[in-house]
């Protein structure tokens, strides 16, 4: 029986055509994508950032009123920052919380929401 490797790109093509004629066993793996989805509510305002964005300067989750983004499955630790006029409120969603932190495993599709609550100004 014959197999058209025609729509495959040249080298992938090639690499599965040698496999299967030398009978050399292979395992293709791939890593299942997930969902990070986080929300802002509350009549407050403020940012939630991946803690890799803070310590370590990367283009990450940087969420503004809704982000969403997909991971390989890894820990997350979110963090809270309300603007000058508001407090963080409170987190859902997380598997755990510490002060402004949502700490997370991405293992499957999440969604976090993150309450920020308006602060009125003393007179």
């Amino acid at each position: 029986m014959a197999t058209n490797y025609g729509s495959m790109p040249g080298g992938v093509a090639s690499i599965l055509a040698l496999l299967i004629v030398a009978s050399v066993p292979f395992t293709l793996s791939c890593h299942p994508i997930y969902t990070l989805e986080v929300k802002k509510i509350g009549d407050g305002a403020g940012r939630v950032v991946d803690s890799l964005v803070l310590s370590h300067g990367y283009e990450n989750l940087d969420c503004g009123t809704f982000c969403r983004e997909s991971h390989v499955s890894r820990k997350v630790t979110l963090v809270a920052q309300p603007d000058s006029v508001s407090v963080f409120d409170e987190w859902s969603g997380c598997d755990s919380v510490s002060a402004k932190g949502c700490h997370l495993r991405v293992d499957r599709d999440r969604v976090v929401v993150a309450k920020f609550d308006f602060v009125t100004p003393e007179e």
